[in-house]
């Protein structure tokens, strides 16, 4: 009896086993970061790419979902992250920015994830929100930052939702109108359990900027805000 090659490592290494269409996931996600920094660069703008990059990262929501659904979810983020954007480039301004910062960000998180619930995104959670406001917020404080960080996060938060229309060129059956976003905001607050988890976000998010803020003033350090 023969025994069945074993594939080399090279083979096993380049080789695609399932996964539900993760390289389309992928390939709008980087086309969705890569141009808006591309364009910033050649401009000579790079130290916009924090906003470019927040408002991109629409593009990694609703992978699963159909076209005119996706494009309704990444609507709604696209907001809420360019809300974000600019909330922290005006944080930013402010007199001790860091300690408000704290105060923010953890009302931010907990604000982020009702509304995560509220319209049901995929991925769920405020990770994303935060991190665009923190960083944002600890920029080098610039009163132009508020209107640059709203139009360059906008506009990549536009490009990212048309990068996700373009399957929509093969697959001309699933072409129909796009649904309102619908806020459940009201059964996301009512949900059991929501209030404490809220709680919970403001307290941990709170809590973790004081510690890194401390420990930052104290040994140093340039990004606290990653606590």
């Amino acid at each position: 009896m023969t025994t069945p090659a074993h594939p080399s490592f090279l083979q096993e290494f380049f080789r695609f086993g399932p996964h539900a269409g993760a390289h389309r996931v992928a390939a709008r996600a980087g086309v969705s970061v890569f141009v808006p920094l591309t364009l910033l660069t050649v401009t000579g703008h790079l130290d916009w790419s924090a906003f470019a990059a927040f408002g991109a990262f629409t593009s990694l929501y609703g992978r699963a979902a159909p076209h005119a659904e996706r494009t309704a979810l990444q609507m709604t983020v696209a907001g809420v992250l360019v809300m974000a954007v600019t909330l922290g480039c005006a944080v930013g301004l402010l007199p001790h920015h860091q300690w408000w910062l704290i105060a923010a960000g953890a009302l931010v998180a907990a604000a982020a994830s009702l509304l995560s619930d509220a319209f049901r995104w995929h991925p769920p959670g405020p990770l994303f929100v935060v991190f665009a406001f923190t960083v944002c917020a600890t920029l080098p404080a610039a009163a132009s930052n508020v209107a640059v960080g709203f139009f360059v996060s906008a506009a990549s938060a536009a490009f990212s939702v048309l990068i996700g229309r373009v399957g929509l060129l093969r697959e001309t059956g699933e072409r129909r109108w796009i649904p309102l976003p619908r806020a459940r905001i009201r059964e996301a607050w009512q949900a059991e359990g929501t209030r404490v988890h809220l709680a919970r976000f403001v307290i941990a998010v709170g809590a973790a900027g004081v510690v890194g803020k401390l420990i930052g003033t104290q040994y140093g350090g340039s990004h606290p805000y990653w606590a």
